[in-house]
């Protein structure tokens, strides 16, 4: 069949219009793998995930007592996840004082926070998230003044403890401007994205794309 000069420019603008799509669609698909998760080499070798798809955690005074609205700005942050469609959810018992979130100067490390795991056998069974107050760091909690959404000069503390929530469930840190890239900037805010819920579906349901790569954990900031 034969086709007209209008025709012509109609299925080749079809064309170009697919593989438009195309080329999208697999930038999205490689953007959503972008985490890495402790199971595939990391930390605690292939210890990687809780029996369960949930975790308690306290706050210790340390925590509660360094600004007014810490405490509600870290049971918003594990709420965050608990209310995202990540396959997995956090709550808040304080009575259970081996499971964490801390406060206090770290040594010899610069690090915004940092998160460690207890196991036992072939899984995850325990939390240790702690802020570090020590380096002079101004950590935005929700109630110093000029917040749109952060002042200046202040790191967003519900947004660090997003991230530190996410490697406590088995993420690793993700190679692309996500909640679980290893840096974080001034004033920045990062939720609970695609890229985070995929990375816990992998760990949790294997019902996602594959990661980017094994665990990566290089020093960042966060």
């Amino acid at each position: 069949m034969f086709l007209t000069r209008h025709s012509s420019y109609v299925k080749y603008s079809l064309i170009c219009l697919l593989e438009l799509i195309a080329i999208i669609a697999l930038l999205q698909a490689r953007s959503a793998q972008a985490y890495t998760a402790y199971k595939d080499g990391g930390p605690y070798g292939s210890i990687g995930r809780w029996a369960g798809q949930s975790a308690t955690y306290s706050l210790t005074d340390s925590f509660k007592y360094s600004g007014s609205g810490w405490s509600s700005t870290g049971t918003g942050a594990a709420s965050d996840w608990t209310n995202s469609a990540a396959p997995f959810s956090y709550y808040l018992n304080q009575n259970d004082i081996n499971d964490i979130l801390d406060a206090g100067p770290f040594f010899n490390n610069t690090a915004l926070a940092e998160a460690y795991n207890h196991y036992t056998g072939n899984y995850l069974d325990g939390l240790h998230i702690k802020v570090n107050t020590g380096n002079g760091y101004a950590f935005y909690d929700g109630t110093q003044p000029g917040g749109n959404p952060v002042p200046d000069n202040y790191y967003d503390l519900r947004t660090i403890l997003r991230h530190e929530f996410g490697h406590t469930l088995g993420l690793c840190h993700s190679y692309t401007n996500t909640l679980m890239d290893a840096y974080v900037d001034l004033k920045q805010v990062r939720g609970i994205d695609q890229d985070a819920i995929d990375g816990t579906k992998y760990i949790y349901t294997s019902t996602t794309t594959s990661p980017s790569g094994p665990c990566d954990l290089w020093d960042g900031n966060d």
